[in-house]
């Protein structure tokens, strides 16, 4: 089971990135297959990401799935 912190940091982990290349809501949603709610659930830290939202992330950002998952 994955706990609330280690959500929130993901989701926080998630928006710093998308802000850092100055992607609106709906460019990552769609890079990610996603809707802008469900990325918005995602950023807050109230739901984990997909394991395809995850293979996504990993390939958009060549950074490792122990980053997005763990630190």
């Amino acid at each position: 089971m994955i706990d609330t912190a280690n959500k929130e940091l993901v989701g926080k982990r998630i928006r710093e990135f998308r802000e850092n290349n100055h992607w609106s809501r709906e460019d990552m949603a769609n890079k990610l297959q996603t809707t802008v709610p469900n990325l918005g659930h995602v950023e807050r830290g109230t739901q984990m990401p997909t394991l395809l939202q995850l293979q996504l992330l990993v390939s958009l950002s060549n950074i490792s799935y122990g980053f997005w998952l763990h630190g």
